[in-house]
């Protein structure tokens, strides 16, 4: 399982976690626990990273994420990859998908 956390007040930056499921998807297996794997640390992404989700392909793990604030135009999407579900992860710098900068300027 792969959820964030973070708070608006007060505000906290969004922090990212992963916890291995038992087979049947809605309990945690005995002995997993919370692991740390990702945070808002790019000033792109203003705090907030959210709306995770992970391929795996070649040995390298992807974790696809939204970021930033989703009501301004700097709202986008991002990626990081790790040869480890646990990480460390390696944020691009470039966003994946943003928005057209010059329909709102």
């Amino acid at each position: 399982l792969i959820w964030k956390t973070d708070t608006l007040v007060p505000f906290s930056i969004s922090t990212v976690f992963i916890r291995e499921l038992n087979k049947d998807g809605i309990s945690f297996k005995n002995g997993s626990v919370a692991t740390q794997i990702m945070k808002s640390d790019l000033p792109s992404e203003q705090g907030i990273v959210e709306g995770m989700w992970m391929m795996y392909k070649e040995g390298t793990y992807f974790m696809f994420y939204s970021s930033s604030w989703f009501t301004l135009p700097t709202y986008h999407m991002g990626v990081a990859r790790s040869t480890s579900i646990l990480g460390p992860y390696t944020k691009r710098e470039v966003p994946v998908v943003e928005t057209d900068w010059e329909r709102y300027n």
